[in-house]
C-alpha cells in the first residue's frame, strides 16, 4: 500500500463490537501557549479500547475464513475507453 493510494471502507457495523477498557482520562486545555496561540480549547479523551470484527462468526463460509460484512475498496482513476 502506497501513501498515494486512496481507499474507502464499507461495512455493516452491527458486527463490529467495540469495548472500552480501564481508566478514562479527559483533559481540557485552554491556557497553554500552543493552544492559546490558536485561540482555541483542546479536549482530549484518553482510554484503551478494542474493536472485534464478528461477521465471519455470523455469516462466513463453511471454514469461517472470509468476513462478509466489511470491504476495503481501492479508489482508482477512470480509464478512458476508445
Amino acid at each position: 500500500m502506497k501513501a498515494s493510494d486512496r481507499y474507502i471502507g464499507i461495512g455493516f457495523f452491527e458486527y463490529l463490537a467495540v469495548q472500552q477498557h480501564g481508566e478514562v482520562r479527559f483533559s481540557v486545555d485552554s491556557t497553554s501557549a500552543a493552544v492559546a496561540g490558536r485561540n482555541s480549547t483542546v479536549f482530549t479523551l484518553n482510554t484503551d479500547f478494542s474493536a472485534t470484527e464478528l461477521s465471519h462468526k455470523i455469516n462466513g463460509g463453511a471454514d469461517n475464513s472470509e468476513p462478509k460484512a466489511f470491504k476495503l475498496l481501492k479508489i482508482v482513476e477512470e480509464q478512458e475507453t476508445a
